[in-house]
């Protein structure tokens, strides 16, 4: 990560990663990426943060 903060991580980076380091077990099958490294803490705590993004999400599809 070559920004100041882990919490300005740029979304671009992190996509390319992925796509330079998964690409072993791709398959034919759709997956998601939620980046979710920082909003998942508060006060030290787990949010919870991308659960509920990621059930919606699935559920919508058809």
């Amino acid at each position: 990560n070559s920004v100041k903060t882990r919490t300005n991580a740029q979304v671009s980076c992190a996509g390319q990663f992925i796509a330079n380091h998964l690409g072993e077990y791709e398959t034919s099958g759709k997956w998601i990426h939620v980046d979710m490294a920082y909003p998942v803490i508060e006060d030290d705590l787990a949010t919870g943060f991308g659960v509920g993004l990621v059930q919606s999400l699935l559920a919508s599809l058809p």
